[in-house]
C-alpha cells in the first residue's frame, strides 16, 4: 500500500468519524460508539504507517535527489 492509498483510506475514515462525532453524545448507541473508538485506532494506525513510509522516503535520498534536479534546471 502506498502513501497516497493509506491518505484516501485515512480520508475515507476520518469522514466517517466526523458523521458520527456530528451525533450528540447522549444519542449515541453504544455500537456508535464503539465505532468512534475503532475508527480513531485505526486512523492512528494508518497515520503511523503513513508517516513510516514518508520517512522512509526522505531518508532514501529522495529529498537530496529533489535538491539537485532543482540545481541541475536552474
Amino acid at each position: 500500500m502506498d502513501d497516497i492509498q493509506l491518505c484516501k483510506d485515512i480520508m475515507d475514515l476520518k469522514q466517517e468519524l466526523q458523521n458520527l462525532v456530528t451525533i450528540p453524545e447522549k444519542e449515541k448507541t453504544k455500537l456508535q460508539k464503539q465505532r468512534e473508538d475503532e475508527l480513531i485506532q485505526k486512523i492512528h494506525k494508518l497515520v503511523q504507517k503513513r508517516d513510516f513510509l514518508v520517512d522512509d522516503e526522505r531518508s532514501s535520498g529522495y529529498g537530496s535527489k529533489k535538491k539537485t534536479r532543482k540545481w541541475l534546471i536552474s
